[in-house]
């Protein structure tokens, strides 16, 4: 077991999707004017099932408006992930960029908008 970083609170929502009656893994997001992907984890032998894409679907039209999602250095599969992800559900249009993070230095950033 592993600590989840993020608590839910006031500030945070979080998702869980499940495999029959197990949950297989949950996304943790921060509201605001910009919503954030602040936590995303999918069991390893669900990776290639599509639970991913469909939890990150799933919470984004749910909850329309501003996005960001943010992968740290070197994490080139969540990269990769969150890029085929963010171009299917935006159709393409979104910013993707390496911005310099407080916590975590340098990231990579896809931003983009959710419209009803």
């Amino acid at each position: 077991m592993f600590k989840v970083q993020t608590d839910i609170d006031c500030d945070h929502s979080g998702y869980l999707i499940y495999d029959k009656m197990a949950p297989v893994g949950f996304m943790i997001f921060s509201g605001g004017e910009i919503k954030d992907v602040s936590e995303f984890y999918i069991i390893p032998a669900k990776r290639l099932d599509g639970y991913g894409q469909k939890l990150a679907r799933y919470v984004f039209t749910c909850h329309p408006g501003r996005w960001q999602v943010r992968q740290i250095s070197g994490a080139d599969g969540a990269k990769a992930f969150w890029r085929k992800v963010v171009d299917e559900i935006t159709e393409g249009d979104y910013r993707d960029e390496e911005v310099e993070d407080p916590y975590w230095g340098r990231v990579s950033r896809q931003s983009f908008e959710i419209c009803r």
